[in-house]
C-alpha cells in the first residue's frame, strides 16, 4: 500500500474536520450513539450562562417522554432546533428561553365566549405538563405576567405596526430577565376577523392555540414539517398536535434550562425521548 504524503494527509485531516462540522451543524453527529456517561455539555461561551455537568445515571418515569409520531429521534431533534432555538422575529436566538415562574394569565380585548372555551382548554392541557412551571388567570391586569388580548381589526393593526409587523393574525412579543434569557413577561395579540372558527386554512382556533404556543418559548416557525401548528404554511390542523406536544415536553424539562445551546439539550433530548 502506497503511504500517504505529507499534503495528502493534511488534506484528509483538513477534509475530516469540514466533515465533522457539517454533520454537527445539521445534527448527524451526536455523542449519545457512542455509549458512554451522558453529560450536559457547557462550550464555555461568555454569552451563554454557565451549567454543570449533570450525569444522567437515573430517569424519572413521569419526564419520559413517548414519541407517537413517525419521526425518529434525529428528525425531532433537528425540528426541536428550527423550532424552539431560532426566532421568528428578533429577540433572542439559537439559546433556550422558557418560563421559569409561574404565568399569571390576563384575558384582554374583546374575546367571545368560544375564544374563553378555547384558552381554558389550552391552560388545563398545560396544567398537565411534567415540568411546565403552570398557569393560572388573573382578574387584575397589573397582576399579570402574560397579557392575552383579542382585539379588534383597528387596534390589531396600531399595535402590530409598533411592532414593525403587518397583515399578521395573530403576534407574542416578549421581555426577557436582563442579561438572561428567562421569559418574565409577554404580550399575546389575537385579531378578531370572521369567518372565525372555521375549519380549514388559517382558523381562528388554530391561531389562538399557535400564538399561545409560540408565548410558551417556542419561536419560530417551520418549513420542515407540516404536521404541526408551526408550520409556516397552509394549516391542517386544527389545534396542538402530538408533535407540538414532544416539542413542549422537550422544552419543559427540568434538566433544559434557559441559555442553552442545541448542543446542551442534546444528552436530555435522547435521554427522554423514546
Amino acid at each position: 500500500m502506497k503511504k500517504l504524503s505529507k499534503k495528502d494527509r493534511i488534506l484528509l485531516v483538513v477534509c475530516g474536520l469540514i466533515i465533522v462540522v457539517i454533520t454537527s451543524y445539521y445534527g448527524w453527529f451526536f455523542w449519545p450513539w457512542f455509549g458512554g456517561k451522558v453529560v450536559s455539555f457547557n462550550p464555555s461561551l461568555n454569552t451563554i450562562l454557565s451549567f454543570k455537568a449533570t450525569p444522567l445515571n437515573d430517569t424519572c418515569e413521569e419526564l419520559l417522554i413517548e414519541n407517537t409520531t413517525e419521526l425518529t429521534r434525529h428528525q425531532i431533534c433537528r425540528y426541536f432546533r428550527d423550532i424552539v432555538l431560532k426566532t421568528e422575529f428578533g429577540g433572542h436566538s439559537h439559546v433556550i428561553s422558557k418560563w421559569e415562574e409561574p404565568i399569571r394569565l390576563y384575558i384582554g380585548g374583546n374575546p367571545s365566549k368560544e375564544d374563553l372555551t378555547i384558552i381554558n382548554e389550552i391552560c388545563d392541557a398545560l396544567n398537565s405538563l411534567p415540568g411546565f412551571p403552570g398557569i393560572q388567570q388573573v382578574e387584575d391586569e397589573s397582576s399579570a405576567n402574560m397579557i392575552y388580548s383579542f382585539l379588534d381589526e383597528s387596534v390589531f393593526d396600531k399595535w402590530e405596526r409598533r411592532h414593525g409587523i403587518l397583515g399578521a393574525l395573530g403576534l407574542v412579543c416578549f421581555t426577557y430577565e436582563e442579561p438572561g434569557t428567562k421569559i418574565i413577561q409577554a404580550e399575546c395579540g389575537i385579531r378578531n376577523t370572521d369567518p372565525r372558527y372555521s375549519e380549514g386554512v388559517f382558523s381562528r382556533t388554530t391561531t389562538i392555540w399557535e400564538e399561545f404556543l409560540q408565548a410558551l418559548g417556542p419561536t419560530n416557525d417551520t418549513l420542515l414539517y407540516t404536521e404541526t401548528l408551526f408550520y409556516n404554511g397552509d394549516y391542517d390542523v386544527p389545534k396542538v398536535t402530538d408533535f407540538d406536544w414532544i416539542i413542549l415536553r422537550l422544552l419543559y424539562l427540568p434538566q433544559i434550562q434557559n441559555g442553552m445551546t442545541y448542543f446542551n439539550c442534546i444528552p436530555y433530548i435522547y435521554t427522554y425521548l423514546r
